[in-house]
């Protein structure tokens, strides 16, 4: 049997075009079929090292390979699955108890509730994420997935360097050499049923990006301005620099202009919404150009709902915005499309519903450490019914 030392070399000769057919079928087979975890990481983790030295970097595919075998073995192990259940006995204990008040957590409105017939059940379960997936795509189209970075290991990119600390965040500095070059642009992905990542900019600006999102940033920010463009969730921290402005926009939709501040932006498709906890934003929407009110100064605990037609400012509960970052759903007033597209992004679900006359608000807590089964057994007292396929969450009429 050959040793881990053997297969590192298979790698290397993969990503430098040498590799045999026969090698290739025999480096399949051990990833595929004997290879450990902690082996496969490694051995990304060596991969990644060496392109700091000589500037290679290991194939996307076989990028690609590894980590989807990883994170298959993480979902279809049946022994990690125990263990997972048995640490979060805990956690269950904590749903029952939700699921024993759940009349005054989760609120049903109007007080009507319809009859349902042919109830169906939950018979499957999604843990929730318990990886980072995020992918970063640097300014040489090259990728990396951030779970294959070593807490502590430093990474020499294009335009700066990127480090991981100890305690799994993501840190860019400038690279001096590169610094007066023009703007180098990083994608941050974070795919949906991934964990919150967290990512402190080279300007000392930190994200918190939700599962189901995306951010792009340059590495150094040597412009006058400082311009990140994302999809999806993001809570911003923004340093201060009176003489820099920073700038966030989310294409077509909504542009979000501060100097030093604390705020959540949630942009999904035509419509954000902005929350600010702390300094003032402006807000602007380039389809809102021509008209009078085209931008709106927003005040703490204020938030803006940005559409195609307007610019909508109201006071907010802002603590229930943030809530995601620190571990919860928080819903208030909430209906059961808004509740179902939370739950899609961070169980990766794909929602077959199709009721848009429900009038059911939903209000309360939960933990987003919950299995999703968990979830559904407390919203199922608002008698609502769920069916589990697959990764398909099917929503009884």
């Amino acid at each position: 049997m050959q040793d881990l030392y053997y297969y590192k070399n298979l790698v290397h000769k993969w990503g430098r075009q040498s590799i045999s057919e026969e090698e290739k079928g025999e480096l399949f087979t051990w990833i595929n079929e004997k290879a450990t975890d902690d082996e496969l990481l490694e051995i990304m983790q060596d991969e990644y090292s060496q392109e700091d030295a000589d500037g290679t970097v290991m194939p996307l595919d076989m990028q690609e390979r590894i980590m989807q075998r990883i994170f298959h073995t993480q979902d279809h192990k049946e022994k990690p699955v125990r263990r997972l259940w048995t640490k979060r006995i805990a956690w269950a204990a904590a749903a029952v108890f939700v699921m024993v008040i759940a009349g005054y957590m989760l609120q049903m409105q109007p007080a009507a509730r319809p009859e349902v017939d042919n109830v169906a059940s939950v018979t499957a379960d999604i843990t929730a994420p318990v990886f980072n997936r995020a992918v970063i795509t640097m300014g040489n189209g090259k990728t990396v997935y951030v779970d294959s970075i070593r807490k502590g290991q430093v990474l020499r990119i294009p335009g700066g360097v990127l480090r991981k600390s100890d305690l799994g965040d993501l840190e860019y500095t400038m690279d001096r050499q590169t610094a007066a070059a023009g703007a180098i642009l990083n994608t941050l992905s974070n795919p949906k049923g991934s964990k919150i990542i967290h990512i402190k900019l080279s300007d000392g600006s930190v994200v918190w990006l939700n599962a189901g999102s995306s951010i792009t940033y340059p590495v150094v920010f040597n412009q006058s301005t400082r311009k990140v463009s994302m999809d999806g969730e993001a809570y911003f921290d923004i340093a201060h620099d009176k003489q820099k402005p920073f700038i966030v926009s989310k294409n077509g939709v909504v542009n979000i202009e501060v100097l030093g501040t604390r705020f959540n932006v949630a942009a999904y498709q035509q419509q954000a919404k902005v929350t600010l906890l702390e300094g003032s934003v402006k807000i602007s929407a380039d389809s809102l150009q021509s008209q009078k009110g085209k931008f709106k100064m927003l005040k703490p605990g204020q938030q803006a709902v940005v559409s195609k037609e307007a610019i909508q400012l109201a006071g907010t509960d802002v603590a229930r915005h943030v809530a995601w970052k620190e571990g919860f759903f928080s819903f208030k007033n909430d209906s059961l499309s808004s509740v179902l597209r939370q739950l899609a992004v961070w169980y990766d679900l794909e929602i077959v519903y199709n009721n848009p006359d429900d009038q059911r608000l939903f209000n309360g807590e939960l933990s987003r450490s919950l299995s999703l089964k968990q979830v559904l057994a407390v919203l199922e007292e608002s008698n609502v019914s769920f069916k589990i396929e697959g990764k398909k969450l099917i929503v009884a009429p």
